[in-house]
């Protein structure tokens, strides 16, 4: 994969993850209840945090298909 096209889909995922811990998202996941006592709200933030390094993992470490 080309590396201008590597740039747009770290660009593409880091816009992704602002909007997703923007202050309208977060609001969704703020509730007293949780799984094992733990907030949703960091289960929210651990979870998304998580995938998004996950997914920059794959984005950066794929070799190209020739």
């Amino acid at each position: 994969m080309p590396l201008e096209r590597k740039g747009q889909k770290l660009i593409f995922a880091s816009t992704v993850f602002a909007v997703a811990i923007s202050y309208p998202m977060l609001t969704i996941a703020n509730k007293k209840s949780g799984w094992l006592h733990l907030p949703i709200l960091y289960m929210y933030l651990f979870g998304l945090w998580l995938l998004f390094i996950i997914g920059i993992s794959f984005i950066v470490d794929r070799k190209s298909r020739k």
